[in-house]
């Protein structure tokens, strides 16, 4: 067959042994590999699916371990050993902290406030103990029916154990009370309760002289050669954290670790956000944000109330069209498409959805995201404050975050993102807190600001 005019013989004869060559490879070898994310498709934030990818989906065992970005190292602090290393430690005296209540920041707060009281006259503590009601039932919220939970119901023991022995090892930490070293009759000596709001400082006189004093004369000079077991009532957030310098208020607060199923539960819920709009991190690089914003929604009054220090509710953004008008309107600002919204109330979360969607933002939770069925039952099984627990900590990753001043979780996690920030200073304002990564919504002239108070 003759070839067109103008067509070299050569060449023709080239391109055919190619032709057939590129067909022999493909008919054998089968290079059937694309990406999942074609950034020409209009389907680009879409994950695509092969046989393998279903296969390997269905198989647990071959799935790569899922990287937990919440899993922090056992803290080794300078600022904690220098805080340590300058206090007269005293044997005897041990220091009990079971009165922590409330919500996770309430506990967290309480719990740290205890251990930096016994660091201050030298005691060693009991492992601490966490007050919490017995389920979910509004009716159980009063503090006559609280009920005691150990140590784990919040938080890693090991990492608190641990890391209190290699930043602080002159303390010493006894897993309950049966494990202190009382004499050998057995004769409990009563346990003393101090009250750390209610201490007198004389003209000229600081925090720290006042507290070891108030504990010297609750102590007898025979009482020195046995266990003093001193219970520090629940404290209000007054004690100013900056007294003890920056560099130990940004390391103190990482002693406390949340519990590994739960970190377990937030890591599933961050990675199913990302993996549903692709959003990269990079686990060498921390603390890692993901480009979504952050919502805590609350409008209902928390257990404590002001009555113990923290602030009151604020009426006008304790309503849902006033406090969510601010944070879609944030929302917009920051250009986020995504939301992840921490509440209680399922009725609120849906309201808000059904409010974002017309503005193009999709709204999710932990429920709509842990899909899984043994995650729901987990999810399920937790109570109230520590389902809460999942959303602290997902929220520490979003890229935006809004919160409500009358809220503790909500100053808390704002705050613990604030040791995050490349950037220090922040404002208040016509809001009650904002920096770079965070706005807490209310009325300035009706609350505390827990900045100089609460640990991160």
């Amino acid at each position: 067959m003759a070839l067109p005019e103008g067509v070299n013989k050569r060449y023709a004869s080239i391109a055919g042994i190619i032709l057939v060559a590129l067909w022999l490879w493909v008919a054998f070898d089968r290079p059937y590999s694309f990406s999942k994310h074609t950034t020409w498709s209009q389907y680009a934030n879409v994950p695509t699916s092969t046989q393998e990818d279903t296969e390997k989906a269905n198989n647990p065992e071959s799935k790569p371990p899922t990287p937990d970005v919440f899993d922090e190292p056992e803290v080794d602090s300078d600022a904690i050993r220098n805080m340590c290393g300058g206090t007269q430690w005293n044997s005897s005296l041990v220091f009990r902290c079971d009165n922590s209540a409330g919500t996770v920041a309430n506990v967290r707060n309480s719990i740290l406030i205890c251990v930096r009281h016994a660091i201050e006259v030298g005691a060693n503590i009991i492992l601490p103990r966490i007050l919490n009601p017995d389920g979910d039932h509004e009716a159980g919220r009063s503090l006559l029916y609280w009920y005691t939970h150990p140590f784990d119901f919040m938080f890693d023991q090991d990492h608190f154990v641990n890391s209190l022995k290699r930043s602080c090892p002159d303390m010493s930490i006894y897993e309950k009370w049966e494990k202190v070293p009382f004499p050998p009759n057995n004769i409990r000596p009563p346990i003393i309760t101090v009250h750390p709001e209610k201490i007198g400082q004389r003209d000229g006189e600081n925090w720290h002289s006042a507290f070891k004093r108030l504990v010297s004369a609750m102590i007898r000079p025979d009482e020195d050669t046995f266990p003093i077991v001193i219970e520090l009532a629940r404290p209000a957030p007054i004690y100013d954290i900056f007294s003890d310098g920056a560099a130990f208020v940004g390391d103190f607060g990482s002693i406390l670790q949340f519990r590994k199923d739960v970190r377990d539960l937030a890591n599933k819920s961050l990675m199913k956000l990302s993996d549903i709009y692709n959003l990269s991190f990079d686990s060498e690089k921390p603390p890692q944000r993901f480009n979504f914003f952050g919502m805590h929604l609350l409008t209902e009054e928390e257990p404590l109330g002001c009555t113990e220090g923290w602030p009151c509710i604020d009426r006008e953004y304790g309503l849902y069209a006033e406090e969510t008008k601010g944070y879609l309107e944030q929302a917009q600002a920051s250009n986020s498409s995504v939301i992840y919204v921490s509440s209680h109330r399922q009725d609120e979360i849906s309201r808000l959805k059904a409010d974002a969607t017309p503005l193009g933002i999709q709204v999710y939770d932990k429920w709509s995201l842990l899909e899984n069925v043994d995650d729901q039952n987990k999810l399920n099984g937790l109570t109230k404050d520590q389902k809460q627990l999942v959303d602290y900590l997902v929220l520490l990753k979003a890229a935006q975050f809004a919160g409500i001043g009358h809220s503790s979780f909500s100053w808390n996690v704002a705050l613990k993102r604030h040791t995050m920030s490349e950037k220090s200073n922040f404002t208040i304002g016509s809001h009650i807190f904002q920096d770079s990564l965070s706005k807490l919504w209310g009325k300035i002239d009706s609350e505390k600001t827990l900045y100089h108070s609460m640990w991160p």
